[in-house]
């Protein structure tokens, strides 16, 4: 039986089989140079959202315009508005953290699952994803032949898709069948 496999698909007699966490986790290592620097972009915005915040003036006593319908015409007093300014300078910087937060728990995921990997194994994958290197390339550094690069490479997606997303990731080879 002919089998051909190709990255994060498997095509066995005639069917082909698709997993969205071996893709997803291409794609974390692929794109984890423009995610770190996103990261520190965000930082950065977080940073200087905070820094506009101490700007805005806190009112020792508040003051309200006493103009009714303020809000529509336009009116509203110098207090009410930095008080709104500073209301959706703390909204942003909530919405910041959590962007970072999910962001950065994303990509010590990723990190966790390649330490865990074997140091050829991780070659593999830096190489071909992060690196870009050719497969030629990715053989010579573990001195090794491409078809077994390949195999290491689909292995170590696997392994890490599981470190990643847990056994969710791999169902089919999760089920088993106990007899009495």
């Amino acid at each position: 039986m002919f089998k051909m496999v190709e990255i994060g698909t498997r095509k066995e007699k005639g069917m082909k089989k698709y997993n969205d966490y071996i893709q997803t986790v291409i794609r974390y290592l692929s794109r984890n140079d423009e995610l770190r620097t996103y990261l520190q972009n965000l930082e950065a915005d977080k940073a200087a959202k905070e820094e506009m915040l101490k700007t805005i003036m806190h009112p020792i006593t508040a003051q309200y315009s006493l103009t009714a319908g303020c809000q529509q015409s336009g009116n509203s007093s110098k207090v009410e508005q930095e008080t709104e300014r500073r209301e959706k300078l703390q909204q942003e910087i909530v919405e910041l953290n959590l962007n970072i937060t999910e962001i950065r728990t994303n990509l010590d995921r990723v990190d966790r699952a390649m330490q865990q990997l074997d140091t050829e194994s991780q070659i593999i994958l830096k190489g071909r994803w992060i690196e870009r290197d050719s497969w030629e390339f990715i053989a010579s550094q573990i001195h090794s032949g491409i078809k077994r690069c390949r195999i290491k490479h689909d292995e170590a997606l696997q392994s890490m898709a599981t470190a990643v997303f847990g056994p969710k990731a791999v169902p089919e080879q999760l089920s088993f069948v106990f007899f009495k």
